[in-house]
């Protein structure tokens, strides 16, 4: 005979919005972690460009990280007349691993 597994108590949706909160937490953990390493990384010299990064919530589990100063753009990419010092997308690549892997470890219940 097969064995037959009986629901007394349906907890999945309960469970799913725990994940979907953890996981805010999480991107909203890392997406502070990206905005401080670009503001160490980011040129000096007044400190307006470093003090205009920041974060804002995108969505669930999403962040929008923007710089403030028109210039920061500049920068990052650079131009005909200056080179590029990339500090944004450092950032990103410095926590992207260990983002994915905290996902990953949520997304899997560990």
């Amino acid at each position: 005979m097969g064995r037959h597994v009986r629901i007394t108590k349906n907890r999945f949706r309960q469970l799913s919005q725990d994940v979907k909160q953890r996981a805010d937490d999480v991107t909203e953990l890392y997406a502070a972690q990206i905005v401080e390493s670009a503001a160490l990384k980011a040129p000096y010299r007044f400190g307006v460009l470093r003090a205009s990064i920041e974060q804002a919530e995108a969505g669930a589990a999403q962040r929008r990280i923007t710089v403030g100063a028109y210039y920061g753009i500049f920068h990052e990419l650079g131009t005909g007349n200056i080179s590029a010092r990339p500090y944004l997308e450092p950032a990103v690549e410095q926590w992207r691993d260990d983002y994915v892997r905290a996902i990953g470890l949520l997304v899997n219940g560990r």
